[in-house]
């Protein structure tokens, strides 16, 4: 009898013993399917989308750091690491991420965010930013095509039907002082517009997809709930920058040209010509020209950009002076919600 009796609680120490390390395994494999997918993006705009987009199911490391200028950055290599250890790497385009794609062995682990986004050439020359015509448009559907492939049931293909896409103005110029820093043929900026947010929340969303299938469903999900704020919001800043929007202004650096056009604003011109450290005397006459013209009352920097080098130039006609910021990722300007907002803040509380 008391054999049996022992038998019983040896038999039943092991079922417990199975049961719970079933258990543990169990744990175990769930911690691993949220960990297991890892990608990474270079700006902290497509970061803080894609952020949004994963949830808690992937990790999302940023490259490039706040504070730091994509046209200048030098990867580390902890910045090599991380290329190394994620699944993809979500860039802007080739020229303006040259520096991370090149530290990339395998190119196939990186996706430009550009797919199904209407990008804006740049012209030579500064003109009077008229409308642009659709040949200096580049329909991005063929870019990335071996990379990425939109889900053919999704009604929102095109993003700028829920966010207003108007006429391209003619500010494509773009300069900085970047040390000679040169993009390529199309402007790069193009997260700057609510409806090219969308469509970048639309290409992570269908390659998170792709990576993760097990959480498909979450990351539409999570794309849609993007959407939506992005179409509230979107609607929200355009009544809240109506009031000034036909005051023109000018901008440092020439990265606002998708933004001017999806608010609706009177941007005119930049300081700072494509491909050049500093404006020539022609190229400065000319926007002087404009300036008068247009009656711009401000200028706008960013936060990388001193104001120093063109104090004379703010004196000489009177210009009022702002900050806008084109990536965000400090107090304040943590997800790209909020970037927009500060930015339609700012300019609304400078050009008033």
């Amino acid at each position: 009898m008391t054999n049996i009796f022992s038998f019983k609680k040896i038999a039943t120490f092991i079922l417990l013993l199975v049961a719970s390390l079933s258990f543990i395994s169990c744990g175990s494999d769930d911690q691993t399917q949220n960990t297991s997918v890892e990608v990474a993006a270079t700006i902290f705009p497509v970061y803080s989308i894609a952020e949004q987009i994963a949830g808690d199911n992937i990790t999302v490391n940023l490259l490039i750091q706040p504070g730091e200028s994509p046209h200048t950055f030098t990867p580390s290599v902890s910045t090599k690491q991380i290329t190394e250890r994620v699944n993809r790497v979500y860039v802007v385009d080739e020229d303006f991420d040259k520096a991370v794609i090149n530290i990339i062995d395998s190119k196939s682990k990186t996706l430009a965010v550009s797919g199904n986004i209407d990008l804006l050439k740049y012209e030579d020359e500064h003109d009077d930013h008229d409308d642009h015509d659709d040949d200096k448009h580049k329909d991005d559907d063929d870019h990335d095509d071996d990379k990425h492939k939109d889900d053919d049931d999704h009604d929102d293909e095109h993003a700028d039907e829920d966010c207003d896409h108007d006429g391209h103005d003619d500010h494509d110029d773009h300069g900085d002082d970047h040390d000679g820093h040169a993009h390529g043929e199309y402007d790069p900026h193009y997260w700057l517009a609510p409806n090219a947010a969308i469509q970048i929340g639309r290409n992570i969303a269908d390659d998170m997809k792709a990576l993760d299938p097990d959480n498909a469903s979450d990351y539409e999900d999570n794309y849609q709930a993007f959407k939506t704020s992005i179409v509230e919001l979107n609607a929200k800043l355009k009544a809240d920058v109506a009031p000034v929007a036909d005051i023109a202004w000018i901008a440092m650096h020439d990265a606002w040209a998708y933004f001017n056009e999806a608010f609706e604003t009177n941007l005119v011109g930049s300081f700072e010509p494509a491909g050049a450290e500093t404006p020539s005397p022609k190229y400065l006459a000319e926007l002087q020209e404009t300036v008068d013209e247009k009656n711009a009352v401000a200028i706008f920097s960013e936060p990388q950009l001193s104001l120093n080098s063109i104090q004379q130039f703010i004196a000489d006609n009177d210009l009022r002076t702002g900050v806008m910021d084109p990536l965000g990722g400090v107090d304040g300007r943590m997800t790209y919600q909020e970037l927009l907002e500060y930015n339609i803040s700012e300019l609304v509380k400078t050009l008033r």
